[in-house]
């Protein structure tokens, strides 16, 4: 069989020769187009009906359950294992949050009401109507729930964040105590009989009792601004904590850090001693906020910041 068209502008005469071979070759590559074709939509249609709706991939037809199982239990095994992950990752913060918290409520509050704290529950999350989650599919609540976790996780995070400000910044104020296990107060801040010319004088600090040699600490964080002798007090640490605090030791025996260094609630700044204008091995200890000196009672947490 042959077929004859026109072609140009010329009118050029062409021809095409069918033979049942000719015809044959086309016929199969037609047929193998059209089963590859339709494999393909088989394959993406029924990956898409696991993914959004299991019952539909059920009534695709031409697969066999064993098959259906196996790939909805991997695409189901991903889905757990991001929804883990961010549990996993849940958890860590949660525990820093726990961390920070107990170091808050040890620094933060007071001896005799501690006992008596509150601890409300910590509640939260998106609001979710029950029929939504009813209706919806496997995979589409792992998807649900992988999205809340992340968004939880960011939330521990700023949490973390603030809450370790926070502590940073507690620590940086002079609530700690100067020595370790029980104190001995000789001399406490206010009007009292000078030591010396027995006169009615005005006591700037705290004298605690100790043997020569005991090692003190810093009661916050902070740098160190002077470091040495100084008329009255003898050997003298002074300290600048930020936000106009500062705190003074003196009548050391020794001085063990620098003018500049900077130190951390509890670094060991040196021992006790008797120099300067001194009856006897103390630790006077001063707490100035914006010039004026302030009863150092009135910031410290005696049981809390005691080193056993």
């Amino acid at each position: 069989m042959q077929i004859f068209w026109i072609s140009g502008a010329v009118g050029k005469i062409k021809t095409v020769n069918l033979t049942l071979k000719t015809l044959g070759i086309g016929f199969c590559v037609f047929s193998l187009l059209l089963i590859t074709l339709g494999s393909a939509l088989q394959f993406f249609g029924f990956r898409m009906a696991i993914e959004y709706d299991p019952a539909i991939a059920r009534s695709l037809g031409n697969l066999h359950t064993a098959v259906e199982l196996e790939n909805l239990h991997a695409l189901y095994e991903v889905k757990l294992n991001e929804v883990n992950a961010q549990i996993s990752a849940n958890r860590v913060k949660i525990k820093q949050l726990e961390v920070l918290n107990q170091q808050l409520a040890l620094s933060a509050t007071p001896a005799v009401i501690r006992k008596d704290k509150s601890i409300s529950p910590g509640l939260g999350g998106r609001f979710e109507p029950i029929e939504q989650i009813k209706s919806a599919s496997p995979l589409a609540l792992f998807s649900h729930a992988h999205g809340d976790i992340k968004l939880l996780n960011q939330q521990l995070d700023r949490a973390v964040t603030g809450s370790s400000r926070f502590v940073n910044w507690l620590k940086s104020k002079p609530i700690g105590i100067p020595l370790q296990g029980s104190l001995s107060l000789a001399s406490g801040f206010g009007s009292r009989t000078d030591p010396f010319t027995f006169k009615p004088s005005f006591h700037a600090g705290l004298d605690f009792d100790a043997v020569t040699g005991t090692p003190f600490f810093a009661t916050a964080s902070g740098r160190v601004i002077e470091a040495g002798w100084q008329q009255g007090y003898g050997n003298q640490i002074l300290i600048d904590h930020g936000d106009g605090f500062n705190t003074r030791y003196a009548h050391a025996e020794r001085v063990y850090v620098k003018q500049g260094t900077n130190v951390e609630q509890g670094t060991v700044l040196g021992a006790i001693g008797s120099t300067g204008m001194s009856t006897g091995p103390h630790l006077h200890y001063e707490v100035i906020h914006n010039g004026s000196k302030k009863d150092p009672l009135v910031f410290m947490n005696i049981q809390s910041s005691a080193r056993n």
